[in-house]
């Protein structure tokens, strides 16, 4: 498991303000603390994207946890109001009923899930019951339901649409087809959930203050609870994105993705980003903070924009011939004419980087004191150097299925040598200068898919953290003029990647390209984006991306692992 990225899996309400997961989801309390659960990521009926809602946990107000070798259980109590108003209780829950024997071998056995934590799907076809375990220390259910990573915490229903059981693993069964392992799922059955909520934290098994599991119990046993069994208004499933480290043995992990649509956007003030250093050329080199060397075989400077580019660069407001938006750690240089960054740089320092949530924002900044801590996770801005009508705004992003996609990955530029420098970086990557539109999918990683974006991210910070090692990492979008064009805003196709670092002493580098052109389309026609598409990480030549953005990239160019020569 890889500290970098967070955990993610698929659980659901049982009661008002109290959701059930896999213990291996959410392992403790500290781990609840500051994670999310978002509903209503799904279709509705007319394939559109519904608009996420996302809550805060609340272990400190419910919280009960069976150890993954015990019954791999987590019960945790939701916020009843999210940071944008909505209500909790629109969203329903699934009722729990302790009696045994509510469905037999060979019966159907349906599943709702966030797989590779992706829009919730139903399992509905070749999904039978294959063995009710009556060994009560082995208090399972087996089925041949088919599911994937991200699933864990998942709902499992009988044909009544009562939960039979809670999903938490794939087993293997000892025989052999074709050739391969004969694999079959596994939940805990909802009795057995029961029984070690009676019997209360004891033996280790069952984590819990006992007024919590008592507390626990008497919610899920109140007829007001139960009802009839089956799911009280909407019941939707929801999808676990905890923005703590994620313990060891994790199953299905996800980088931080989209916001909710309506996220909020503020203004910082005229000299927030006066004494920001930017991006710094010498970043590579032994003596990073002398003054630039372009003779110096470890010099980055800045891509070099060509007379016709040069001409769109926004200008900061007040100086004509200036246009890098410096900000902690990275610079940024934005187009006029699209609103969107023609390119970003970022230095990335992992022997002193800081894991922070997205909360951990400028320790100075002027947010109104009355916005709770959790709500600032959701705030985004507008950078006062440039004119608003140069920065793309939220209209784009809350209309459709595009993401508040960092181009600068936010947890990229958060190290430093005090506990300030890293939440002020934290803080600069959201401002609207370094976000562009990601269709959700080309934007969110998938367990097992290395190919979009967060992913390609992902390897890059992990290596940077794992090995302590010095990365300067340039992006941007390839702003074409035919890019499609949707509620008025071109958005950009394909986006480019290139990391370089040191070796033996040698300067090395990395191009990568990646394409949403088939989102793209799809939004255009529909505003959808609900194809599951492949996207391969597409690696590249550097003067592949110099062609198609008209960057010229100095020195990278013979850096290139792939070859200097076009």
């Amino acid at each position: 498991m890889d500290a970098n990225r967070t955990s993610l899996g698929t659980g659901f309400l049982v009661a008002p303000g109290l959701l059930i997961t896999n213990n291996h989801v959410i392992p403790d309390a500290d781990s609840a603390e500051g994670a999310i659960a978002e509903f209503e990521f799904e279709l509705d009926g007319d394939e559109n994207p519904v608009r996420p809602r996302r809550f805060l946990l609340e272990p400190a107000r419910l919280f009960a946890t069976s150890p993954r070798g015990k019954l791999d259980f987590t019960f945790v109590a939701v916020a009843a109001v999210n940071a944008n108003g909505d209500p909790l209780e629109a969203q329903g829950w699934l009722p729990l009923d302790e009696r045994p024997n509510k469905i037999l071998e060979g019966q159907p056995v349906v599943v709702i899930q966030h797989p590779n934590g992706q829009m919730k799907a139903l399992c509905l076809f070749d999904s039978v019951l294959v063995l009710r375990d009556q060994d009560p220390d082995l208090p399972y259910i087996l089925y041949t339901t088919d599911t994937d990573n991200g699933s864990s915490g998942s709902p499992a229903f009988n044909r009544f649409w009562q939960v039979i059981g809670l999903h938490h693993a794939s087993v293997d069964t000892g025989e052999m087809h074709e050739g391969k392992p004969v694999i079959i799922n596994r939940g805990i059955r909802v009795s057995s959930i029961f029984s070690a909520l009676k019997a209360g934290p004891v033996d280790g098994a069952l984590h819990g203050s006992k007024a919590h599991v008592e507390t626990i119990h008497n919610v899920l046993m109140d007829p007001r609870t139960r009802r009839n069994g089956r799911p009280i208004a909407t019941g939707a499933p929801a999808i676990i994105v905890s923005t703590n480290i994620a313990p060891a043995g994790t199953v299905a992990v996800v980088t931080e993705g989209s916001r909710p649509r309506g996220t909020v956007i503020r203004r910082k003030p005229a000299d927030h980003f006066d004494h920001r250093a930017g991006f710094n050329p010498m970043f590579l080199t032994q003596t990073p903070d002398h003054a630039p060397d372009p003779a110096h075989p470890l010099y980055v400077p800045l891509p070099k924009l060509p007379e016709w580019l040069e001409e769109d660069a926004a200008r900061l407001i007040g100086h004509d011939a200036d246009y890098e938006l410096k900000y902690q750690h990275f610079s940024i240089v934005m187009s006029a004419s699209r609103s969107l960054a023609i390119l970003t740089a970022c230095n990335v320092d992992g022997e002193r980087m800081y894991k922070l949530a997205r909360e951990d924002r400028d320790p100075d900044d002027f947010l109104d004191p009355n916005v709770v801590p959790e709500a600032a996770a959701d705030i985004w801005f507008y950078d006062p150097r440039l004119g608003e009508n140069k920065q793309l705004g939220p209209e784009l992003y809350d209309a459709t299925s595009f993401d508040y996609g960092h181009l600068v990955r936010r947890l990229d530029p958060v190290w430093g040598s005090d506990d300030r420098t890293p939440r002020i970086a934290n803080d600069d990557t959201f401002c609207m200068t370094n976000c562009s539109p990601q269709e959700t999918r080309f934007h969110r990683t998938r367990r097992g898919d290395d190919g979009n974006w967060s992913a390609l991210e992902d390897v890059i910070l992990n290596e940077a953290n794992l090995k302590d090692r010095k990365f300067v990492i340039l992006t941007g979008p390839i702003l074409d003029p035919r890019d499609t064009t949707i509620l008025g805003v071109k958005v950009p196709t394909a986006f480019w990647k290139i990391a370089a670092y040191e070796s033996e002493g040698e300067l090395m580098a990395h191009g990568f390209m990646l394409w949403q052109e088939e989102e793209v389309a799809d939004l255009d026609e529909r505003f959808e984006g609900t194809i599951d598409l492949s996207r391969a990480k597409r690696p590249v030549k550097i003067r592949e991306i110099a062609r198609l953005t008209g960057l010229d990239f100095g020195s990278l160019f013979d850096a290139d692992v792939r070859g200097g020569i076009a």
